[in-house]
Formats: C-alpha cells, sequence, structure tokens
C-alpha cells in the first residue's frame, strides 16, 4: 500500500473509533437517569478508561503520520505501555458491570478488548 493508501486506512480506522466512542457515550446520555447503580458504574468506568485509550490511540495515530517515530523510540513506548494499561483497566471494570443490564454493559468490554488487541499489536510491531 503506498503512502495514500496508508493514509486513507489510518482516517478509516481513526474514524471508525471515533464513532464507536462517540456512539457509547450518546447512548449512555440518553438513559444517563436510569444507569446510576453500582454495576452500571463499573460500565461507565470501564468505557471512560476505553474512551481514554482510544482517545490515546486516536492522538498517536493522528500524529505519527506526520511525525515518524524511530524505531524503539521511548516516548513511543511509554505511550503503548499506557495504552495497554488503559485498556486493560476499561476491560476489568466493563467485565464487572457486565453483569447488570445497562446502555454501557457491552460497549465497555468490547471497545477495551478491542483496543488491548490493538496495543498488543503495535507493541509487537515495535
Amino acid at each position: 500500500m503506498g503512502r495514500v493508501g496508508d493514509l486513507v486506512f489510518v482516517i478509516v480506522f481513526l474514524g471508525g473509533l471515533v464513532a464507536w466512542v462517540c456512539w457509547g457515550w450518546i447512548s449512555w446520555a440518553s438513559s444517563h437517569p436510569a444507569s446510576l447503580s453500582g454495576s452500571n458504574n463499573l460500565s461507565l468506568i470501564g468505557f471512560s478508561f476505553a474512551s481514554l485509550s482510544a482517545l490515546l490511540q486516536i492522538t498517536t495515530g493522528a500524529y505519527a503520520q506526520v511525525h515518524e517515530f524511530p524505531f524503539n523510540d521511548p516516548t513511543l513506548l511509554r505511550i503503548y505501555g499506557l495504552g495497554l494499561l488503559l485498556s486493560l483497566l476499561g476491560l476489568l471494570s466493563g467485565l464487572g458491570g457486565s453483569f447488570r443490564s445497562g446502555p454501557l454493559r457491552f460497549k465497555a468490554p468490547a471497545l477495551s478488548a478491542f483496543l488491548l488487541l490493538l496495543w498488543f499489536a503495535h507493541a509487537a510491531a515495535e
């Protein structure tokens, strides 16, 4: 794939992440008063961690389009570690909140698991 193909792939991929995060927050906001129980709060915490991990993924991906990271760049490796930590915390919290019905019941663990696999793939490619 050429430079243009890579750019189109990144835009579609990062745009999909933005859409997924926005979809989750909109679904939570539309049922917000009914979703303030304990286990639903775990889903909210998990989705918040996953959203932070997605934001880190999106900003890193956008930044990497204009600035090339050298191989084994220490800053990039710290970003990978932080992304892994955020997505792991999101997965654990999201799974804790998935036992009770709520707007983020399956969105939090699914987004966290996807991002966890994505961070592992990025780290393994380094």
